[in-house]
Formats: C-alpha cells, sequence, structure tokens
C-alpha cells in the first residue's frame, strides 16, 4: 500500500526536497511569509480532509483542489522572494513505507494534524527529519508539476495578506512593497486570471526502493 499527500512550493525548493534535504539551509536562509512556519516540520494537504472541508461526495476525487491550494500557498511563497521564479510547483508526495519498512495506509501512519494556525483546514504535517529519512532511504515518490507564474505581477498575488492576516510575516517584504499591497488593496485591485493558471511542466521521481515494482 501507499497514500499520497500533496506540497506546494518554489522552484528552488524542489531539488532539496526530493533529495531528502528539506529544511536544510545550502544558502542565504529565505525568510518564510507565515510567521507559524519553520523548517522543523513540512507540510501537506490530505485529500481525504479536504473532501471533508470542501464538502464533497464520497465518490468525488479532492485532488484538484488539494494542487489548487497547494498551488496557492507556493504562489504566496514565491511572490515574497526578492527574484520571483516564472513557475510555482505542486508536489504529488507518495510515501510507501515507514522508517519500519510498515506500509502506508493513511495520512495518520506518518502525519499530525496542522495546529500550527486556525486556517490551514485539511493540512498535515511531518518533522522535517523523518521525511529526509524516508526520502533517503527510498520509500518515497515524486510527481512535480510545475504552474505558470507571473513575476511583474507578484504583488498582486498577495495584496491583502500583509494587511488582514496576522500570521504573514510581514519581514519578507520591503516598506515600499507594504505600501503597495495596500495601495492595491485600497484599490480593490484584484486579478482573478492569476489563480487560474496553466501547467507548464510535469516531471516524476520514482522511489529508489521500489523503482523496479512501479516502472
Amino acid at each position: 500500500m501507499s497514500y499520497t499527500l500533496y506540497h506546494g512550493c518554489v522552484e528552488s525548493a524542489i531539488e532539496p526536497i526530493i533529495n531528502g534535504e528539506y529544511g536544510v539551509e545550502k544558502s542565504t536562509p529565505i525568510v518564510h511569509p507565515w510567521l507559524c512556519a519553520n523548517g522543523n516540520k513540512i507540510f501537506f494537504y490530505d485529500k481525504e480532509l479536504v473532501k471533508e472541508d470542501e464538502g464533497l461526495d464520497d465518490d468525488e476525487d479532492a485532488t484538484p483542489f488539494c494542487i489548487e491550494r497547494c498551488n496557492g500557498q507556493a504562489q504566496i511563497q514565491n511572490a515574497c522572494l526578492p527574484n520571483p521564479f516564472n513557475v510555482t510547483c505542486v508536489l504529488e508526495v507518495t510515501f510507501y513505507q515507514d522508517k519500519y519498512d510498515n506500509p502506508i495506509n493513511f495520512w495518520d501512519d506518518l502525519c499530525l494534524p496542522d495546529n500550527s494556525c486556525d486556517y490551514p483546514n485539511g493540512a498535515v504535517c511531518m518533522d522535517s527529519d523523518i521525511f529526509n529519512q524516508l526520502v533517503k532511504e527510498g520509500k518515497v515518490g515524486f510527481k512535480v508539476h510545475k504552474y505558470q507564474f507571473f513575476p511583474k505581477l507578484a504583488l498582486c498575488y498577495i495584496t491583502s495578506l500583509p494587511i488582514e492576516n496576522p500570521l504573514f510575516n510581514k519581514d519578507c517584504l520591503t516598506e515600499g512593497e507594504l505600501k503597495a499591497c495596500k495601495f492595491f488593496m485600497d484599490s480593490n485591485i484584484y486579478i482573478e486570471e492569476l489563480y487560474q493558471c496553466d501547467e507548464k511542466d510535469y516531471f516524476e521521481v520514482l522511489p529508489a526502493k521500489f523503482k523496479s515494482e512501479i516502472a
């Protein structure tokens, strides 16, 4: 058995994640946009919890909703970078075994509910050390989706967050960018099309331990 969770991130985070180095700083640390986040845990959306949160029927697939939520988080992270990438990334992360070689059947075989704040319904988290260990042991596979992002419109993706969300880390923006966000919000500037993203690229990373079984 295996189980899939969903994670959104910026493009530069892909290589560390798929190599079991999540949270390991190799260069200048990036200021994270959420005050409740740190490198000690990795966060995911779970499709069963999201299905419940969205009020979907049992036979409805919650995967598109997970991907949409993950990409929304990735857009926020990317928009807060000094030099945003032109894509955002969503990972379908499939776990095949835990550290004791037991099969994974449900999210709570590995994760805990995300209680870092009141907002992320459908989210779960895992210690980054455990995640990295499982990746390095070849027990985790990845499907990586890349979606279009417009760097020149970066602040338009996060206009209301610095003003309305107390968990947003204002230190990741300059004083001028914070003023621009307030101006955009006061002017009711909202571009719906920014959130309707085209997929630009896709690739898969098979788990080393199970590669022959899956291929």
